[in-house]
C-alpha cells in the first residue's frame, strides 16, 4: 500500500501566487509570468473541456506539480477573469470522479477562486505524485488509454523515452533508499529486537511472537503516520498509545480459520482469476483490491463467487478500511460503464492478431514488443469470442514472465487491462445489479 504525503508547502500562499501571477509594470492587466513546466493558462472554464484539463493535471502530476489558471487569455497573457461562477459552482467530487475514472493512480489536486485586481480567476493546483507515472486508463476526447502524459516547457504531450526512463530510475532509487534506511535502522536496533508490522492489516511479527493492532485503530494510525511530528528532523513519526498485552509462547488458543486481506495482493488476485480458482473467501479478494496501488484488477469474478449483488459489493468496498486511491477508483469502475474495450484509431494493425486469437493459433512465445499488440487485440474481441480456457493460460504465462519488471510499465499496464476486460466480459452480466 502506498499513501501520498501531505504537501510540504502551500500552493496558494501569497508568495506562491505572486510568483505565478506577476503582472507587468506597464499594464496591470498583463501577466509577466509565462506558461512553463508548472504553469498553464486557460481563458475560460468549461466542463466540456474536462479531458484537456485532466490531461494537463496528469502531466503536472508526472513532472513536478503545477498550476492550471482559468481567466487568463492564452495569447498575450491578458487577465480577463471568469465572467460566470461556473468554476466556483463545479462540485469537486465530479472532478475527482472524472480524474479517477480516467487516470491511475489518483491525481491529487486542490483549487481556489482568486481575485486579481478585480478579475476573478480559478486556480487548480496538481501535486506531484510520489507513485508516478500516472497513466490514462480510459479514452475520452483528447486523452488516450495507455498513454503517460508529461509536462514539457509550456506544452503537455505523451512522455518521451528519456523522461520515462528517469521516472523509472527515480522509483528504483526511492525503493533502494527506503530499503537501505530500514536495514540501517534494523542494524542499530538489532535483528533479534526488530519486528515487522503491516499497516494494511494490522498484523505483524516480533521476536516475542505475533503482534496485532485492532483494525478499528488502523485508520487513525495511518492519519498520524502522514503527519510530521519529529521535532528534531521533521521525519514522519508514529506514537502508539494504549495497552499492549503479550501472549506467551506455547499458549493454546481456540482454533478457527481467519483469512487476512494482507496476504492477498496483486499476484494472488490475478492468479486466482486466471486459474478460475473457486476461492472460499471471495470477499477478501474484493477487499484486497482496495489495498493495492491501482484498481485495474479482476473484480467481477470474485463478486460472482461471493453471490453478491453489485450494490452489495460496492457497500463492502466502501466499508473497507483502506486509504489507497484504488478504493475510490474501484467504486468508480463499478458505478460507471467500465467497458475496458480497446478502441484504437485504426484496427488494421490488430486484425491479424485478432484472427489468430479467434482461431486459437497464436504462438505464445512471441517477442515482447508484440505482446502489447496482442493484449490490445484481446480487448477488441466480441463477448462470444472470449474463451477463458484459451486466453487465461496465455495471460498467466505473460504475467508470470513480465509483471515483476519495473522497466516494463507499458506491458504490465496492458496486461492488467486485458485481464480486467476478460473478467468483465465473462462475469459482469452474471453479477446481480441489486
Amino acid at each position: 500500500m502506498t499513501t501520498e504525503p501531505f504537501p510540504s508547502f502551500d500552493p496558494f500562499s501569497d508568495s506562491a501566487l505572486k510568483r505565478i501571477l506577476k503582472v507587468t509594470d506597464s499594464n496591470p492587466d498583463l501577466l509577466h509570468s509565462r506558461e512553463s513546466t508548472y504553469l498553464e493558462f486557460k481563458e475560460s472554464f468549461n466542463w466540456a473541456g474536462r479531458a484537456r484539463y485532466a490531461k494537463t493535471c496528469a502531466a503536472f502530476a508526472n513532472t513536478r506539480g503545477g498550476y492550471l489558471v482559468f481567466g487568463i487569455a492564452d495569447k498575450g497573457r491578458r487577465v480577463v477573469g471568469l465572467p460566470t461562477p461556473v468554476f466556483d459552482n463545479r462540485d469537486p467530487t465530479t472532478i475527482t470522479q472524472y480524474f479517477n475514472e480516467h487516470f491511475s493512480p489518483e491525481i491529487r489536486w486542490d483549487a481556489i477562486s482568486y481575485d486579481l485586481r478585480g478579475h476573478r480567476l480559478g486556480i487548480l493546483y496538481t501535486f506531484e505524485h510520489t507513485g508516478k507515472p500516472v497513466i490514462c486508463t480510459l479514452n475520452d476526447q483528447d486523452i488516450q488509454d495507455g498513454l503517460i502524459y508529461y509536462r514539457y516547457r509550456g506544452r503537455t504531450q505523451a512522455i518521451r523515452h528519456a523522461e520515462l526512463r528517469a521516472i523509472i530510475d527515480e522509483v528504483r532509487k526511492k525503493d533502494q533508499d527506503l530499503w537501505l534506511h530500514h536495514i540501517q535502522h534494523m542494524a542499530k536496533i538489532g535483528v533479534r529486537e526488530t519486528g515487522i508490522l503491516d499497516f494494511a492489516s494490522g498484523a505483524g511479527t516480533s521476536p516475542a511472537g505475533a503482534l496485532v493492532i485492532d483494525e478499528s485503530l488502523l485508520d487513525r494510525i495511518k492519519f498520524i503516520r502522514e503527519g510530521h511530528f519529529d521535532v528534531k528532523t521533521g521525519a514522519p513519526a508514529i506514537r502508539i498509545i494504549g495497552e499492549a498485552q503479550a501472549i506467551p509462547r506455547g499458549t493454546i488458543l481456540p482454533t478457527h480459520t481467519v483469512y487476512k486481506t494482507s496476504t492477498i495482493r496483486t499476484p494472488q488476485i490475478i492468479h486466482a482469476f486466471l486459474d478460475q480458482t473457486k476461492v472460499t473467501n471471495p470477499n477478501d479478494y474484493i477487499e484486497g483490491v482496495c489495498f493495492e496501488t491501482h484498481s485495474t484488477l479482476p473484480i467481477y469474478y470474485f463478486i460472482y463467487l461471493a453471490n453478491m449483488s453489485l450494490d452489495d459489493a460496492i457497500g463492502l468496498i466502501r466499508a473497507t478500511k483502506s486509504t489507497s486511491s484504488a478504493k475510490g477508483s474501484l467504486i468508480s469502475r463499478l458505478t460507471s460503464r467500465d467497458d475496458l474495450r480497446h478502441t484504437p484509431f485504426s484496427m488494421s494493425h490488430l486484425a491479424p492478431l485478432r484472427s489468430l486469437l479467434i482461431a486459437k493459433k497464436l504462438n505464445p512465445d512471441i517477442p515482447e514488443a508484440q505482446i502489447v499488440l496482442v493484449l490490445q487485440a484481446i480487448r477488441t474481441l466480441h463477448n462470444r469470442e472470449v474463451d477463458p480456457a484459451y486466453l487465461c493460460p496465455l495471460l498467466k504465462l505473460w504475467f508470470n514472465a513480465h509483471y515483476a519488471d519495473l522497466a516494463k510499465m507499458d506491458l504490465t499496464y496492458h496486461l492488467r487491462q486485458a485481464i480486467c476486460f476478460v473478467d468483465r466480459t465473462l462475469y459482469r452480466k452474471a453479477v446481480k445489479n441489486s
